[in-house]
């Protein structure tokens, strides 16, 4: 091969089938054997602006004399017009002339026109052995193919199947001069398209083709009507079937009839209305693509199937426009690249992971390409031989240590994907669910005022949910603070997707110091709204970091700090304004770094900075319950990165024991009894605060060691003390029966009295109602019940921090 390119005098030819030859044995092939072609290959290869893929193939077909009649010649045309515009976009790749996007849109073209062409012989050929189909209706009969998958999606590789689906208009009709019904005849059509495409002749293959996603897949008919295919779907659609339908594109035949089924299905694949069940059963399939993972790791470095790979990209963003799109049709594009671009415009994905999704999705479908490139297989297994990595990762262009460089790559985007497809399937169902619910109420608003009150009427009316969960279903304690904290956070989020609107149409983006990135706001719940725990009437409790100094990017530039403090405020006003509905929900920010005297809103920096040097151990304390509610996945790593070292990694006071249980006694002291008559069951000694600081002192002094401590939630803290064998077991289950007791006695107090009291009154209207609707028989039975859960409590708490003061201890009796 060498010496044959050596005898060329025109260098540039030479320099254009050395590059392929170097590179792919399976472009020396067909190089060697179509000398013929060497001039075309070169000279489309050297142009600077590649002429439209159609015009290319129709200048070969000409030059082949091209009858579509000649199954023969037909299949030789379309084969000379893949490998010659194969070898084009291929140097035009290799030598980045071709960004990958552009390279599958380009090599997705080729097969469009090669299909079409193909598909019209198999028709014609099909019709002159069996004569021609006629409809009842005499419309005339229209055959059609229907591209899924990569094609579909305009991004095929180097290498791939091709995923087809074959319709036709009609059953009603008959063959003339035969005896084949519409179905018969065009599932010749379609035996003789396959066999067109992907037949190995002395030119090669076309394509090889995959038509197992049609119904019922390889039991089912390879061919339906249009009719027969939208019932199907229309009936027994799965999950599966929408992933694939998003990126169904007529690519041969009649393409009228190809688009007429598409508009058919799209409101079965993008349903307007939130789907709950949907939703778990999408999350079914992502098990599912987890579990190939784990099996296709045993066969080697997979980067389409593998961990962090292609097809979790992929899933990645049809799950979120599955979810999406019916309200949002912008975000339908059957093109990844595309479709993760609409995703980040119309903020249903951080800005940071969409970019960090494009650029690794880019790098794995490169990477792909030049596995298969070699040897036009279809394989996506990195190779473990060391000396043909090496060759893959030379040819990809590192140097120095190219596999090494590689190998740190690969692990490096495939962990982007990975995270990326491990978060966004952790959300609650049922907070996105909320979240569609809220966001139709607020985009039916017609003006500013009736959206502030739409955040108070929704909360209420999500919250009569839980109570009848509460009140008539038995929901557990912990169901019931889960449901109220995620319909705080959907308030939250929509307070602050309105707050940003408006500071932004203002000010413009706060700018980072990276140019062409924007500065970003994290909101980490305190407390309750922390720890998942949120009871009826709870305030939220807030704190706001901004990623990093600067300034907007609008004609009225002001500083970071100040535009992320107004819009905190903004945030603030929107929960704590008085409605027609009563107001959101009361917001405390004194938790933040130097409570009230402090800003309102900290840069990360200085966040770091006074939690580092300046923080007491009550702070600390209290950043237990710290969760990154929204926040840039930059920040929020930053931030649970920063709220781990602090809570676990730092070392602890010598007299850590003795400055909770005194912060413990002067909150105690400060709540003390309302009145001779009343009971503090939350903040009161052997209260549900009892419990909470002593899973909290538990956690500081051992959570370094134990990560399955480091949670938030109560529950799930005394859980973990539990199976460590921290404290006794005997005292883990009495802690956890009288916490969930006291939690659902506060709740029920609180739903009753419609009021955010702490306190358990005896001789009071509300606690015999509070009694009865708990299944006691008398109000003193109640008492006696919660006095019971209070000493025990307390007992178990002074075991391990001492005996309260005699002031303390004066509570309780």
């Amino acid at each position: 091969m060498q010496e044959r390119l050596m005898k060329f005098r025109d260098k540039n030819m030479e320099m254009v089938l050395q590059t392929l030859v170097d590179n792919s044995n399976a472009m020396a092939n067909y190089i060697l054997n179509h000398p013929m072609e060497w001039e075309r290959i070169s000279h489309l290869a050297l142009q600077d602006d590649l002429p439209p893929i159609h015009d290319a193939i129709d200048k070969i077909f000409k030059e082949q004399k091209l009858d579509i009649g000649d199954l023969q010649a037909v299949k030789r045309a379309i084969r000379i017009s893949k490998y010659d515009l194969l070898a084009i976009l291929t140097y035009k790749y290799l030598t980045n002339r071709l960004d990958t996007e552009t390279f599958l849109r380009c090599w997705s073209e080729v097969a469009d026109v090669i299909i079409d062409t193909a598909c019209l012989a198999a028709l014609r050929h099909t019709e002159r052995e069996n004569g021609i189909p006629i409809t009842n209706t005499g419309e005339g009969f229209v055959y059609s193919v229907v591209a899924v998958g990569k094609l579909g999606a305009q991004e095929l590789n180097l290498s791939s199947d091709v995923d087809l689906l074959f319709i036709y208009n009609t059953d009603d009709g008959f063959v003339k001069e035969g005896s084949l019904t519409l179905n018969e005849f065009a599932s010749k059509v379609t035996y003789l398209l396959i066999q067109i495409l992907q037949e190995k002749t002395e030119d090669g293959f076309c394509f090889r083709v995959d038509a197992d996603l049609r119904p019922e897949g390889r039991m089912g008919v390879i061919t339906n009507s249009v009719d027969a295919l939208i019932s199907f779907y229309t009936n027994f659609c799965t999950e599966l079937d929408r992933v694939m339908l998003i990126r169904a594109r007529p690519v041969g035949g009649d393409k009228r009839l190809g688009e007429e089924f598409i508009k058919a299905v799209h409101p079965l694949i993008f349903r307007r209305s939130f789907d709950v069940n949907s939703l778990s059963r999408i999350k079914e399939l992502k098990e599912r693509i987890t579990k190939e993972a784990l099996r296709s790791a045993e066969e080697g470095r997979d980067i389409k199937r593998g961990r962090g790979g292609i097809r979790e990209a992929e899933f990645v963003v049809h799950a979120i426009q599955l979810t999406h799109g019916g309200k949002n049709s912008e975000i339908t594009c059957k093109n990844t690249f595309e479709a993760i671009k609409a995703i980040r415009n119309h903020g249903l994905m951080p800005s940071r992971d969409a970019k960090d999704l494009l650029n690794a999705y880019t790098f794995l479908r490169r990477l792909e390409n030049f596995i298969q490139l070699e040897s036009e297989e279809q394989t996506h297994v990195v190779p473990s031989d060391k000396t043909k990595l090496n060759q893959l990762a030379s040819r990809m262009g590192y140097k120095p240590n190219p596999s090494e460089s590689l190998l740190s790559d690969i692990d490096a985007y495939t962990s982007i994907v990975e995270n990326i497809f491990k978060r966004i399937f952790e959300e609650d169902p049922r907070k996105l669910e909320l979240l569609e619910a809220i966001s139709a109420n607020i985009s039916s608003c017609t003006n500013r005022e009736e959206m502030v009150d739409s955040l108070c009427w929704f909360k209420n009316e999500e919250t009569k949910k839980v109570a009848f969960l509460d009140m008539e279903k038995g929901a557990t304690i912990k169901e019931i603070s889960e449901r109220l904290t995620l319909i705080a956070e959907a308030v939250l989020l929509e307070a602050y997707k309105m707050a940003s609107k408006d500071m932004k149409e203002r000010f413009g983006l706060p700018l980072s110091k990276k140019p062409g990135e924007a500065a970003t706001l994290a909101i980490v719940g305190m407390g309750k709204l922390g720890g998942m725990e949120l009871d009826y009437g709870s305030d939220l409790d807030l704190i706001f970091i901004y990623s990093e100094d600067g300034e907007t990017s609008g004609p009225k530039a002001i500083t970071n700090q100040e535009f992320f403090t107004r819009l905190a405020q903004r945030i603030i006003s929107l929960l704590t304004l008085p409605t027609r509905y009563g107001k959101a929900y009361a917001v405390d920010t004194d938790l933040r770094p130097s409570g009230r005297s402090g800003v309102l809103v900290s840069s990360f920096d200085s966040f770091k900075h006074y939690h580092l040097v300046e923080g007491m151990t009550w702070e600390r304390q209290a950043l237990l319950k710290a969760r990154v509610i929204e926040g840039e996945r930059s920040l929020r790593g930053k931030i649970e990165g920063l709220l781990e070292e602090l809570c676990y990694h730092t070392p602890l006071p010598k007299d850590i024991k003795e400055q909770i249980r005194d912060m413990r006694e002067k909150v105690i002291q400060e709540a003390g009894v309302a009145n001779g008559r009343a009971i503090n069951i939350k903040t009161g000694a052997g209260g549900i605060a009892d419990i909470e600081t002593l899973v909290q002192y538990l956690q500081l002094k051992h959570g370094g060691r134990e990560v399955s401590l480091r949670t938030p939630n109560t529950q799930e803290g005394l859980d973990a003390i539990e199976e460590l064998g921290i404290i006794d077991e005997e005292e883990a289950l009495m802690l956890k029966a009288a916490y969930e007791f006291l939690k659902k006695l506060l709740c029920r107090i609180r739903l009753l009295s419609g009021s955010p009291t702490n306190y358990l009154e005896r001789d009071s209207e509300l606690t015999t109602l509070v009694s009865k609707s708990l299944g006691y028989r008398c109000e003193d039975e109640l008492v006696r019940e919660t006095l019971k859960n209070l000493e025990e409590v307390t007992k178990i708490y002074q075991r391990y921090f001492g005996n309260y003061s005699a002031n303390v201890f004066s509570a309780l009796s």
